[in-house]
């Protein structure tokens, strides 16, 4: 029998549970069941498997007899059908008469069927088994049988519960016999509720279509699989049977041992999907006690997939040294495979190899629990020192599962960790040579993969040989000696009696670069004639006993005759100086830029306007520092937040701040209007503009015929330009237009870089402007040009001899335009106050005075 619709009209249900396992129901009443006195039941079928293309027969034979006698109404609401049954009080000469002849066919004519509530009326039986239903009559019973959502049925409302139900009467008419049976079905087809915990099974307690008067309720009685259980007996259960008035409810928790649970992988989420077979039973007596009945309905429950969030648990106590976790709580059909531990496939056998452990437990509900121990000074667990004596531990674990017998795996990761006060930083004996600044380090028990670095060098092998460096790194310590002078040493004082010299170093993380452990060394050296100093300044000694004839110090400069020395004692003369002043020029020199400058002396002559003849020549020693031009630049990445700024829009980008020495020290200047005639000096800050006015800015670079290009611009609130959110006005080399500026950039006649940025309103505050200026050799290369490309990946234009720097300029009051003034104090700037004019004025005097002497005594002299 495969067709749905003849099961049903013949009381067969066939079903298939989650394991995949057959599961055949078959009515007493039913077609092909051998019925003896409504008291034997025998039935002989065949069951057909398929498997592979190859189908076996099985033959069943079954007899079965009622537990208990049967009541006068008994009503099965199955899976797939609704059946009544009611016991008929006939006298035995004519039962045989009333009895079918077949299963469902053969009936006498005299049966008719009546439907009460539909417009299909009475009909024969006959007609009512071509409709799908089953209609027959046994020895003590008339049976009516139909399948769901039939034409005849309606779905009625019980409170907030539906019912199915068919309305019906089975007549029988011949002379002097007229029999009339209720054959009306009710079966509750409300769904169950679930949770992630449970199954609630709800439906009315009260089926008043099935009542006819006042009746006694005999109670209720719920199963699993097909069998009964006894009130007394479900408190040893975990079942939940309770019933009110108006309500029916049973509960089953998911995972009860009566159901069946099977697992799944969706996404690699585990999911488990539980199915049972509940059953309940409903008695009532009507007042007449004629009328007893009996309600039986099953209800197999399948529960969607319901998604099991593994329970991760850390049980470490750091005293122990290990890390403790534990995963939870699989079924039995989930098989433990492997860890990944920091990226570290690991297999169960290499992991007990390593030291690590599993272990597995069982809970209460039969679901299992896998256990992991790592040891903390195990190397695939991360460890961060946080300075002092303290360490971080952390433990990045991946749990790799297999559904069985699926097959399927499933990963499960979390992080745990741990902070010990274990670490040993290191330790640092410094002292110093007659030539040189020594550091021993020992490093204790951290900082094995820190690097080592010289101020803001990293010590590599390129910097230990050109500056002749002597290092000796192992296992226990480093030690490192610095000759004096080299590159990366500090000169905190310089002086003709000594120079004080410092050498910082410090270790730093490989992966942030954030300093670990640091610690310094100065050393008291005698001075040394040339210090070429990597920010810019040079500090030259000059001894004038190794010239001939000997010169006067004091009367020593460079080549601006302003730069006079900075001390002068016992014949010699100390400068020290900016790159960028006294009249130094500069020049490349293949990878270098070559910055020169002279001491002069220059003979004293009394009367200079006249003419002279000597053979003694001016003197003159040049000082010549060289830079690299290609140097590595330190990166660190910044994310500007998105905060109001001074009224400046921040964009809520990324920028790469780019931290160098200044050695070559272009300028950026603000001009007073658009024809960059004049421009404001150092002493006219702050500058006011206007809310909607205009900035005029240009790069120079000053004694040099270099070329200067814009690379990018940004205005901060702030002086400094690492660290701080900005406003872009240039982006690799194009101009932006905002809400509330835009800027334009052109190049002038003499090649200088100049931008023009109009305010439109909404900025108000103190600003400087800030910009990364390339500086361009047009001699070597093929043509410096401002480029732009107004595409998503912005690009200069190739050059091999450019180099570039940060230079700023302001403060700049951007004011409101109805006169009032905004301004914001920064520490760090000051103005004049009423004791500097104070000073100045009585400098000026003294100078006036000074000169006035001097003039006086040519006179005399003279004379």
């Amino acid at each position: 029998m495969q067709e749905p619709q003849r099961a049903a009209q013949c009381g067969y249900t066939f079903t298939t549970d989650l394991r995949g396992n057959m599961e055949t129901r078959i009515s007493f009443l039913g077609c092909w069941v051998k019925n003896t006195n409504d008291q034997r039941f025998d039935i002989s079928l065949e069951l057909k498997v398929n498997y592979r293309g190859q189908t076996s027969t099985y033959p069943v034979v079954m007899t079965c007899r009622p537990q208990q006698s049967w009541d006068v109404r008994e009503i099965v609401c199955e899976e797939n059908y609704m059946e009544v049954s009611v016991s008929r009080i006939i006298p035995a000469a004519i039962v045989k008469s009333l009895q079918l002849s077949g299963p469902v066919a053969g009936i006498s004519q005299a049966w008719k069927v009546s439907f009460t509530n539909s417009s299909t009326g009475t009909i024969l039986a006959k007609d009512a088994i071509g409709r799908g239903y089953g209609v027959n009559a046994t020895v003590t019973r008339v049976v009516f049988r139909a399948s769901y959502n039939t034409a005849e049925s309606q779905i009625i409302m019980i409170g907030n519960y539906h019912l199915e139900v068919i309305t019906s009467m089975m007549m029988y008419k011949q002379t002097l016999l007229s029999l009339f049976v209720d054959t009306t079905l009710a079966c509750p087809r409300d769904p169950p509720v679930f949770t992630d915990l449970a199954v609630s099974w709800r439906s009315p307690s009260v089926l008043s279509p099935l009542l006819t008067g006042s009746f006694l309720n005999s109670g209720f009685t719920m199963g699993v699989n097909g069998n009964l259980i006894a009130n007394d007996d479900l408190k040893a259960t975990k079942y939940m049977f309770q019933y009110s008035g108006s309500t029916v409810e049973v509960t089953v928790p998911i995972g009860a041992p009566e159901g069946y649970l099977q697992s799944d992988i969706v996404d690699n989420t585990y999911v488990t999907i539980y199915s049972i077979n509940l059953m309940l039973q409903r008695q009532w007596t009507g007042e007449n006690d004629d009328d007893s009945t009996t309600h039986l309905q099953y209800k197999p429950v399948v529960t969607p997939a319901i998604r099991q969030i593994p329970i991760f648990i850390d049980h470490t106590i750091k005293e122990q040294g290990y890390f403790n976790v534990s995963l939870g709580n699989f079924y039995s059909d989930v098989v433990l495979n492997s860890f990944t531990i920091h990226k570290a496939p690991l297999t169960l056998n290499a992991l007990t190899l390593r030291g690590m452990d599993v272990a597995y437990a069982t809970n209460p509900n039969n679901t299992q629990v896998f256990y992991l121990i790592v040891p903390f000074k195990d190397s695939l667990v991360e460890m961060t020192y946080l300075g002092n004596y303290s360490r971080r531990y952390k433990l990045y674990v991946t749990y790799v599962m297999t559904l069985e017998p699926k097959g399927k795996n499933f990963t499960y990761s979390n992080v745990v960790d741990r902070i010990l006060e274990d670490a040993a930083p290191p330790n640092y004996t410094n002292s110093c040579g007659r030539d040189r600044l020594v550091i021993n380090m020992t490093r204790g028990n951290i900082g094995r993969y820190w690097l080592p670095y010289i101020r803001n060098l990293p010590l590599t092998n390129e910097l230990i040989t050109s500056q002749k460096y002597v290092v000796r790194d192992t296992d226990v310590g480093l030690y490192l000696e610095v000759p004096y002078p080299s590159v990366g040493l500090i000169y905190e004082v310089a002086t003709l009696d000594f120079f004080r010299v410092r050498l910082d170093f410090s270790l730093r993380n490989n992966r942030t670069l954030n300093i670990e452990s640091s610690t310094f060394v100065i050393c008291i050296f005698p001075p040394v004639p040339l210090v070429c100093i990597a920010n810019g300044s040079i500090i030259a000694v000059v001894n004038s006993s190794l010239s001939k004839p000997s010169i006067d110090p004091t009367r020593t400069h460079l080549k601006d005759i302003n730069c006079k020395p900075q001390e002068v004692g016992n014949g010699l003369a100390l400068f020290n100086f900016a790159a960028y002043t006294c009249g130094t020029t500069k020049k490349f020199d293949s990878d270098y830029l070559v910055y020169e400058n002279e001491v002069i002396y220059d003979r004293a002559v009394l009367f200079p306007d006249e003419p002279i003849i000597s053979r003694d020549s001016t003197y003159r020693m040049t000082l010549r520092c060289r830079y690299p031009v290609k140097d590595t630049l330190m990166l660190a990445a910044q994310n500007k937040s998105a905060l109001p700024m001074l009224g400046l829009a921040v964009p809520d980008q990324a920028k790469v701040l780019r931290r160098r020495a200044r050695t070559h020290m272009a300028e950026l200047r603000i001009a007073k209007d658009d024809a960059y005639s004049a421009f404001y000096q150092p002493k006219d800050f702050p500058v006011s503009v206007p809310q909607s006015g205009n900035l005029y800015i240009q790069a120079d670079m000053p004694s040099t015929n270099l070329v200067t290009l814009l690379q990018d611009c940004w205005a901060t609130a702030f002086p400094n330009h690492d660290g701080q959110a900005g406003r872009d006005l240039v982006v690799d080399g194009c101009s932006t237009t905002g809400p509330d500026l835009s800027s334009t950039i052109n190049i002038s006649s003499d090649y200088s870089s100049r931008l023009h940025v109009k305010l439109n309103g909404d900025v108000i505050g103190q600003v400087y402007i800030h910009c990364k200026v390339a500086l361009c050799d047009p001699s070597h290369t093929d043509g410096c040009f401002q480029t732009c490309n107004q595409t998503q990946e912005r690009v200069f234009t190739k050059r091999s001899k450019t180099f570039s720097e940060v230079v700023s300029a302001g403060p700049v009051n951007v004011t409101s335009d109805d006169g009032e003034i905004s301004y914001r104090h920064i520490a760090g700037v000051t103005s004049w106050s009423t004791w500097n004019w104070v000073l100045s004025i009585g400098l000026g005097v003294i100078a006036a005075l000074t000169v006035g002497a001097i003039f006086l005594a040519v006179r005399l002299f003279a004379h």
